[in-house]
């Protein structure tokens, strides 16, 4: 029997997704909307976004390998978490 925990998880997982998807398509929005940002601008934004997902994806992976996955996840989460409040900061 999986923990409760797990039974929350997809939904925690689609919801963070979500909000995500909607970050990457509202940033060029905002950017030249609000700041007057132009392409170049725009696309260093998004190229940061993405990047920090791929730099965070060798070591995340070998971390959750050697660790126990619930933990790791809630740590994702965490630091996924207080990444978004330092962005909005």
């Amino acid at each position: 029997m999986l923990p409760a925990a797990f039974h929350r998880l997809p939904a925690v997982a689609a919801g963070f997704r979500g909000s995500d998807q909607l970050l990457v398509a509202g940033t060029p929005l905002v950017v030249a909307a609000l700041f007057g940002g132009g392409p170049d601008i725009i696309g260093l934004i998004i190229a940061v976004h993405g990047s920090a997902w791929l730099l965070m994806s060798l070591p995340t992976g070998v971390m959750v390998d050697r660790n126990a996955p619930l933990d790791a996840l809630k740590a994702a989460m965490a630091m996924a978490v207080a990444g978004v409040l330092l962005a909005m900061a």
